[in-house]
Formats: C-alpha cells, sequence, structure tokens
C-alpha cells in the first residue's frame, strides 16, 4: 500500500511537471509570434523544434542554439 501511494505521489509531480513544462513551451510560442523584434524563429519553428525532442529525433548543435537565445530569455 506504501508502495503505491508513493508511485502515485510520483506520477502526480510528474504529470504536474509536464503540465507545467507544456504551458511553458506555449507560452513562449505565443511570445515568439507576438514579437516584433525581427526574431528569426518563428512559434511554428519552436512547435518543430519540440515535437523533435518529444519523438527523440536527432537534433544538431546549430538547432539548439538557434533556440538557445530564446530560451535564456523566457527563463531570465
Amino acid at each position: 500500500m506504501k508502495e503505491q501511494d508513493a508511485l502515485k505521489r510520483k506520477l502526480k509531480a510528474r504529470m504536474e511537471y509536464a503540465r507545467f513544462l507544456q504551458d511553458t513551451v506555449k507560452e513562449m510560442a505565443k511570445q515568439v509570434q507576438n514579437s516584433g523584434s525581427g526574431e528569426k524563429k518563428t512559434a511554428e519553428d519552436l512547435d518543430d523544434f519540440i515535437n523533435m525532442i518529444r519523438k527523440g529525433s536527432s537534433i544538431s548543435n546549430e538547432e539548439i542554439l538557434g533556440f538557445a537565445k530564446l530560451l535564456m530569455t523566457s527563463l531570465l
């Protein structure tokens, strides 16, 4: 019974974390889409990038660096 409760708590925590990350990505996509700062990356590009990560596709360093600036600004 204790093991099941522990597993349920872990699962709940993971689901909350996943929901937080999804919300963060959605918000970032909105910011990219609404930015008038001449960002070269679009919301669609960000969505494609996140989907590639989720699928476990190979991602080049250039692709990661292309979003690094955006991700750093959003996290600060």
